[in-house]
């Protein structure tokens, strides 16, 4: 017997032990004419491990957007509700909006946006249902739903986070939510004198949504805003104690007194101050800015502490 034929023998007894799809490997039949020649089970964690053809997701189709959303025309309340429950509202059932049109659009907009970013199915129905839910509270069914009643459908455990990207696409998103910052900036000119109130509260409309007018400002997060607001405070209400009445009457010498001698609050002050004073001089709501020419300084600088090796290892 050649080699050759040797080894298509050995090759087709293996062939026979190999354990068939869906069937269990049988040890005693592969040992009972030879010694097996290979580790049991062990084809399909090759088989496994070897990489087949790549299989690629087909990109679901793109849905146009509903044409009739959103509807143009909105009904006047004479009697806004101030606050909706949508817990009593569940116990009682939901009255269905007399728009199916409107309905049939939004569920279209819902089952393309869980097909491109596939949501699981608990997901897709809760979408679904919260829509359902938003355009039956409408009073003209089809106008932009507004945020403050999105926000409400977590209280019946419905997802909220889709629908602020959902909503924008079709164009059927009212923003009507006041950002934390406003209320909080209007609390704190409280105690301020009125024309210096009104001052700073431009730069606080100009800041918070920017302008493209030249000259141009650009919009800030709330929590820049604060930062700047908190460290310029200081020097604010001192120049309020004093009986100034409004940021024009500052002086580069009034700048000057309040600052603190230096290091890292003398930089913040400062700072915070130009990032008031230089809009405002910009329109023209103040004539100078007092802030130029006034070297603010270099913050203070910081020692690594000492760290124990214990703690380090």
């Amino acid at each position: 017997m050649s080699l050759r034929d040797g080894a298509c023998r050995l090759c087709t007894k293996q062939a026979q032990l190999l354990r068939r799809p869906h069937y269990a490997l049988d040890l005693e039949e592969g040992k009972r004419h030879e010694q097996q020649l290979f580790f049991a089970d062990t084809e399909r964690r090759v088989r496994l491990m070897t990489p087949g053809p790549v299989r690629r997701r087909a990109e679901p189709p793109v849905m146009p957007l509903p044409q009739q959303l959103p509807v143009k025309r909105r009904q006047l309340v004479l009697f806004p509700p101030h606050r909706r429950d949508l817990r009593r509202g569940q116990q009682h059932g939901f009255p269905e909006a007399d728009a199916p049109e409107v309905a049939a659009a939004l569920r279209a907009a819902a089952d393309d946006y869980a097909r491109h970013h596939g949501p699981e199915y608990c997901t897709a129905r809760g979408l679904d249902r919260g829509l359902r839910i938003l355009l039956a509270l409408q009073h003209t069914p089809g106008t932009p739903l507004r945020a403050s009643d999105v926000v409400l459908l977590r209280d019946l455990h419905l997802p909220v986070s889709p629908l602020p990207q959902l909503l924008p696409q079709i164009d059927m998103l009212d923003d009507d939510r006041i950002p934390s910052v406003v209320p909080w900036f209007r609390e704190l000119l409280a105690d301020f004198p009125e024309l210096m109130a009104a001052e700073l509260n431009s730069w606080f409309e100009l800041i918070l949504a920017g302008s493209t007018t030249a000259p141009r400002v650009r919009a800030r997060s709330p929590r820049w805003i604060r930062r700047m607001a908190r460290s310029a405070l200081p020097a604010l209400r001192t120049w309020a104690d004093q009986g100034k009445d409004s940021l024009r009457s500052i002086t580069w010498d009034d700048v000057l007194d309040v600052q603190p001698d230096g290091g890292t609050p003398r930089v913040a002050m400062l700072q915070g101050l130009r990032h008031i004073l230089r809009p405002l001089k910009r329109r023209r709501v103040i004539f100078t800015d007092p802030t130029t020419r006034i070297f603010c300084g270099m913050p203070t600088a910081t020692i690594p502490l000492p760290l124990e090796v214990t703690d380090l290892h």
